[in-house]
């Protein structure tokens, strides 16, 4: 998959080559995070631990692309955590601006419902095998 990004934006940011190719791979890890959640089955108690932990990642990696972007690095702008396959949180809700500081979670998703839950002080440890190898720049 070939990421394209805005290049008007690259400009404006004045990102390098290093900040671009940063960025791809970011874009490689989150459609890989993607397509490993989609092939899980949200019903299997493990598998639905697992989709809770590539949610950690996707996290993780939204605020990697905003350092990346030279943004601030804050999850009101995040949009991918409400997108990741088997979440049924409203759409329409998260991603209007009138809500940008609160998120809204549905208590049956079965990607967020931990959230609810408050699993406080877990950690989550993603190893390479869980999204790939990514590519080395020469």
């Amino acid at each position: 998959m070939k990421t394209i990004l805005n290049q008007r934006l690259v400009e404006q940011q004045e990102l390098t080559e290093d900040d671009i190719f940063e960025l791809e791979g970011l874009h490689e890890i989150r459609a890989r995070t993607f397509d490993k959640m989609a092939a899980l089955n949200p019903t299997n108690d493990e598998d639905k631990d697992t989709l809770i932990l590539y949610s950690h990642l996707l996290e993780s990696l939204e605020y990697n692309m905003q350092r990346v972007w030279k943004f601030d690095q804050d999850r009101n702008y995040h949009s991918w955590w409400y997108r990741v396959p088997y979440c049924t949180c409203p759409t329409m809700d998260n991603g209007d601006p009138m809500f940008f500081g609160r998120r809204i979670f549905r208590h049956d998703c079965p990607v967020h419902n931990h959230i609810i839950e408050q699993h406080a002080g877990e950690t989550y440890e993603i190893t390479p095998d869980d999204i790939g190898e990514l590519p080395c720049k020469d």
